[in-house]
């Protein structure tokens, strides 16, 4: 990993993470463009970044501040592209960042169940959260990481690094949301003459773990025998001649060959499907049983609402972090000195965008007149 990359990649995307990294990533991927994930070892990627560039594969490089190496053999001049937010909602999103170890918390019942497991709260799994895998989120535990702080406020650092960058494109994380999504990727696409994807995929939610939803995919297993006990029994998983329903909030999934029983359920701005494989749609034509999945079903996914509105009402907001630093003295301090030395290119250049942000001015705030006591 000694050569530059070869020339021929399209633009670079800045990133630090804790802005819609992870759908960015995936729409560019679903629009043609061969770009790799940035949390994976920079050896790795850039030997993938390598071989589509002789390929003659339309490239662009993701670059993070943690990427010692790969940044420095970037040596074509190219734009790049960055998401701009407020840097204390950037602090509230690493506080609730899911654990990539929430499947320790899934049992086989909650992934392959059948209509006897109507007690839908054994179905879903407890919430687990980064670097302290506890159920609940908490930023004094993630503020003490200096290295992923430092991962996710700075930018002067990173585009130092980077000394080829002819142009910055900066787009806002709120133009990343559902609702603005379509134009947003409408704007990319023509700046950098992408495909246009498929207008259903930029609707939806693309978490990559999606809070109170990370259980999905599941399958209820039906047959008939089931319908008329009133105890949880779950032998019939072992039989064979039922049906299996996948429930997925995978929006990715090529449908065309299976049946949705029901679609579009939206929870948490996620599309929600329940379908058959097309061996099993023979349940259609058995309106009974038919009727008493979509009963089940009814009830799954209103378990599966409240547990997200129970997520949603423990999370960490921009208010609660803003509280915490205004009480610990020195983590305030720290992320304060943090963003003076990692913020001085946008006050220079792009001082609108920094005056957009809410929460910093209010932490500014804080700081000056808690200094001043």
């Amino acid at each position: 990993m000694n050569l530059p990359l070869p020339r021929g990649y399209k633009f670079i995307y800045l990133n630090n993470g804790a802005s819609a990294s992870w759908a960015i990533l995936n729409y560019f991927s679903l629009s043609g463009v061969k770009i790799y994930e940035y949390w994976m070892p920079q050896e790795e990627n850039y030997h993938l970044y390598y071989n589509d560039l002789l390929n003659n594969n339309f490239v662009a490089v993701a670059v993070h501040i943690h990427y010692s190496k790969l940044p420095h053999l970037l040596i074509e001049k190219v734009p790049a592209l960055y998401v701009t937010r407020d840097p204390i909602s950037k602090l509230k999103s690493i506080s609730n960042h899911a654990s990539g170890y929430l499947w320790k918390n899934i049992t086989p019942i909650m992934k392959r169940f059948n209509l006897t497991c109507k007690e839908y709260s054994k179905l879903i799994p407890k919430n687990r959260y980064w670097m302290h895998e506890g159920e609940y989120p908490r930023c004094d535990v993630t503020f003490k990481d200096n290295w992923h702080l430092y991962g996710c406020l700075s930018f002067d650092s990173l585009i130092q690094k980077i000394p080829n960058i002819t142009e910055i494109f900066y787009y806002s994380f709120e133009e990343f949301e559902p609702k603005n999504s379509l134009s947003t990727w409408t704007k990319i696409s023509k700046l950098f003459q992408l495909n246009l994807i498929d207008n259903s995929l930029l609707k939806t939610r693309r978490d990559r773990v999606r809070f109170g939803l990370g259980v999905l995919p599941v399958c209820l297993y039906v047959l008939e025998e089931d319908v008329i006990k009133n105890e949880e029994d779950v032998s019939s998983l072992n039989k064979e001649g039922g049906y299996e329903i996948y429930i997925s909030a995978d929006t990715e999934q090529r449908l065309e060959e299976n049946v949705v029983i029901i679609d579009e359920t939206n929870i948490n701005d996620s599309r929600i499907i329940a379908y058959v494989k097309d061996e099993c749609k023979d349940i259609l034509h058995n309106e009974k049983l038919l009727q008493e999945s979509k009963k089940f079903l009814e009830g799954y996914f209103q378990a599966l609402r409240e547990n997200v509105d129970k997520t949603k009402e423990n999370l960490i907001t921009e208010r609660k972090v803003l509280e915490y630093l205004k009480k610990d003295t020195h983590t305030r301090n720290k992320i304060k000195k943090l963003l003076d030395e990692e913020l001085n290119y946008l006050k220079t250049h792009r001082p609108d965008i920094v005056a957009s942000w809410k929460y910093y001015k209010e932490f500014e705030k804080m700081c000056e007149e808690l200094e001043k006591n």
